[in-house]
C-alpha cells in the first residue's frame, strides 16, 4: 500500500518517499533559497475551555510527537498514567489543544511511550519504553481520536528488556516500524512492528559487533534505505549501526571521526538535511568543543566544532533535532529550556549558532522533542512542570517559504 501523502505538487507520485527524494530535495531547497528572519521562541494560547491543562501531568507528561492531517499527537511518556485518561493532541486548524480518552482496559504502564510514527493508514503509533516488554501496546485512529478495543495489539514474543526501544521509523516499501533499541540493543533479538498484520516481529542483530546497553536514542530514514541509529550510550564505541531495510541486516560501521564522542548519553536523536547530513542532537555531547554528524554519501562520521560561543548545559542539553524550512537545523531543548540561548546549525558549513530566547519557560526538561507544522513553527512538546493552564510553546523559525505537506509527513522527517 502507498504511504499517504497530502497537497502533492506536480510531479511527485503517492510512491515510497524514497523514490521521490530529489523532488523532495529540490522543494527543500527552493524553500531555503527564500531565506529567512531571526527565528523566536513564542508561547501559543489554547483558544479553548477544554484545552485540559489541568489533565497534563506535571511529571515527564509527554516525549515526542507527530504530525498527521492537522493533528499533532504528543506521545504519551508519564501521560500513560494520567488518572483520567485523557492524552492530548493540538488541531491545528482550531488552534485547540484536545483531549481524547483512552481505552480504560490494558491501561498502559507509566513511562510507557517516547515518540510517534505515522503509518500508511495515517494511524499513529506511539513508541514502546517501559510499555515494551507489556504484553499489549497502543495506537490511535486520528479518524476517530479515540482508543477502542482495536486500537490495541497484542504483543507475542516482543522485547526481552525493561525500557527496550525509544522511538521509531517507518518505512513504507515494507509498510513496517523499526524500532530503535534502546536497552533491547544488546539482544540478539530486535524487533518491528508490521503496519499491515499489526503484529510485533522479531529479526536478528547480526551485526557482528553487539552495541552496549542503552545503546541507541532515535534513528533517521537516509534516502538510501538505511536507518542510522543515533548513539546514546553507545557513541563512545568503534562502531556504530544502521538497518539496512533494503536486506534486512543490521550493519556496523566505524565511528572514524577521529574525536570519541562522550561514553554516556551523548545524542538523543538527529535530523536529515537535503545535502545529505543527519545531524545528532547532543545531550551530554553539548558541552564538548566537537559534535559529530553522519554523511551518508561517504559514510562517514564528521566532527565539527560547536562555534557558537555560547556553550550549552552540560546535562543531557538537547533531545531531539529538526530540519526546518529556513535550512537550519533546531536543537530541541531538554536541560537547555532554562537557558537564555539555544542552538541552530547551518548544514552549509557546518557552522553552529546561538540565538536569544526569552526566559518563559520556568523549568528544566520542560519539553521533549518537537513537531515541525504547515505553518513553519516547530511545537515543543509538554514535558515537566509546571505547565501554563493558557499557553504552550514553539519557535517560530520565520522561514520564508514552509514545506509542503508531503514533506512534513513524509517518515525522513516526521518522527522522534
Amino acid at each position: 500500500m502507498a504511504f499517504k501523502q497530502s497537497n502533492l505538487v506536480p510531479g511527485w507520485t503517492d510512491s515510497d518517499p524514497v523514490v521521490n527524494w530529489k523532488l523532495y530535495k529540490k522543494h527543500i531547497d527552493d524553500c531555503v533559497a527564500q531565506g529567512s528572519n531571526t527565528p523566536q521562541l513564542i508561547t501559543y494560547p489554547v483558544f479553548s475551555a477544554d484545552y485540559g491543562a489541568n489533565y497534563i501531568k506535571a511529571s515527564n507528561a509527554y516525549s515526542g510527537g507527530v504530525l498527521v492531517g492537522d493533528k499533532i499527537f504528543f506521545s504519551p511518556w508519564n501521560q500513560s498514567q494520567n488518572p483520567y485518561f485523557a492524552w492530548h493532541y493540538l488541531d491545528l486548524t482550531s488552534g485547540k489543544l484536545k483531549l481524547y480518552s483512552i481505552w480504560t482496559v490494558n491501561n498502559p504502564v507509566a513511562l510507557a511511550y517516547q515518540g510517534a510514527v505515522v503509518d500508511q493508514n495515517e494511524l499513529v503509533w506511539f513508541m514502546p519504553s517501559e510499555q515494551g516488554n507489556q504484553t499489549k501496546w497502543h495506537y490511535v485512529d486520528p479518524k476517530k481520536n479515540w482508543n477502542g478495543p482495536d486500537s490495541i495489539i497484542t504483543v507475542v514474543n516482543g522485547p526481552t528488556k525493561t525500557n527496550p526501544y525509544r522511538g521509531g521509523v517507518f518505512v513504507p516499501s515494507l509498510n513496517r516500524i523499526y524500532l530503535i533499541p534502546f536497552n533491547q540493543s544488546n539482544e540478539p533479538t530486535w524487533h518491528y512492528i508490521d503496519t499491515v498484520t499489526k503484529t510485533v516481529v522479531g529479526y536478528s542483530q547480526n551485526s557482528g559487533v553487539t552495541p552496549v546497553a542503552n545503546a541507541y536514542f532515535g534513528g533517521v530514514l537516509a534516502p538510501n534505505g538505511r536507518i542510522y541509529l543515533i548513539p546514546y550510550n553507545q557513541a563512545s564505541a568503534s562502531h556504530w549501526h544502521y538497518i539496512d531495510t533494503n536486506t534486512g541486516n543490521v550493519v556496523a560501521y566505524p565511528q572514524n571521526s577521529g574525536v570519541t564522542p562522550v561514553a554516556a548519553s551523548a545524542y538523543q536523536g538527529g535530523a536529515l538535511t537535503s545535502n545529505g547530513k543527519i545531524y545528532l542532537a547532543p545531550s551530554q555531547q553539548a558541552d564538548e568543543a566537537n559534535w559529530h554528524y553522519i554523511d551518508i554519501n561517504t559514510g562517514s562520521v564528521v566532527a565539527y566544532p560547536n562555534n557558537s560561543g555560547v556553550t550549552p548545559v552540560s546535562s543531557v542539553a538537547y533531545s531531539g533535532a529538526i530540519f526546518a524550512p529556513d535550512g537550519y537545523v533546531y536543537l530541541i531543548p531538554y536541560s537547555q529550556t532554562t537557558a537564555t540561548n539555544w542552538h541552530r546549525i547551518n548544514p552549509v558549513d557546518n557552522s553552529v549558532s546561538a540565538y536569544a530566547v526569552p526566559a518563559l519557560i520556568g523549568s528544566g526538561s520542560a519539553v521533549s522533542g518537537g513537531v515541525l507544522a504547515p505553518d513553519g513553527r516547530i511545537y515543543l512538546m509538554p514535558c515537566n512542570g509546571p505547565i501554563s493552564p493558557s499557553k504552550l510553546y514553539c519557535i517560530k523559525t520565520n522561514a520564508q517559504q514552509n514545506f509542503n505537506t508531503t514533506v512534513l509527513t513524509s517518515p525522513f522527517f516526521n518522527k522522534f
